[in-house]
């Protein structure tokens, strides 16, 4: 059982990470500093620091319940025997695409992205890949149980999970980079390389 303290310590770091992701939103990720965290948090800036040594640390923890949230609506999503598998990849990487648009805004993920390329070798960088590696781990067991099912030819899943994620990376870079874009445009996009990546032929 945690103590008051430990207590105490989480609902402080909670309500940092949400006066952060409030001001990632409203003003974007550059715009916002420490002191306005700290000032919304109702905390010293000294109190920021002690949970996240950085502000890209802030990021990546609201990235981190980002992954929960998707694991979450993941298995509580009941199965549909009958649905057509490229419907479940394109569900699959929705609740994704969802969740990371309730996370923050398109200009912050902008940052992310130029930072994946720019700073491949940072700390950020690293934790970044080792979060979307836990999700392409759930898209191999959701790979493994259309299979199981008869409804994907059976197999190792790996390489196909890597070929659909790439496809779904390419999609997102080019919805966050237009402000005409959103996320049913995505799933559109999505849905037809499907067909094309997961052929009916494919299929058992």
């Amino acid at each position: 059982m945690s103590t008051l303290r430990e207590r105490n310590r989480e609902r402080r770091r909670q309500e940092i990470l949400a006066a952060a992701q409030g001001l990632f939103r409203e003003q974007g990720y550059e715009a916002t500093t420490v002191n306005q965290i700290a000032a919304r948090a109702e905390v010293a800036p000294g109190t920021v620091f002690n949970h996240f040594p950085t502000k890209g640390d802030l990021l990546l923890d609201l990235m981190a319940e980002e992954n929960a949230r998707v694991m979450a609506r993941l298995d509580a999503m009941a199965p549909d025997p009958a649905a057509d598998p490229r419907d479940v990849v394109a569900d699959f990487f929705m609740v994704v695409t969802e969740e990371s648009f309730a996370l923050v805004d398109r200009v912050t993920w902008r940052k992310v992205a130029a930072l994946l390329v720019t700073a491949a070798r940072s700390p950020f960088a690293a934790r970044y890949l080792e979060l979307r590696a836990a999700l392409r781990r759930r898209l191999v067991a959701q790979l493994d149980a259309l299979a199981a099912d008869g409804r994907l030819a059976p197999g190792e899943h790996g390489a196909l999970a890597d070929l659909l994620w790439r496809a779904f990376w390419g999609l997102f870079l080019f919805v966050i980079a237009s402000d005409a874009l959103e996320p049913a445009d995505l799933r559109r996009s999505l849905r037809r390389d499907l067909t094309l990546i997961l052929p009916a032929g494919a299929q058992p």
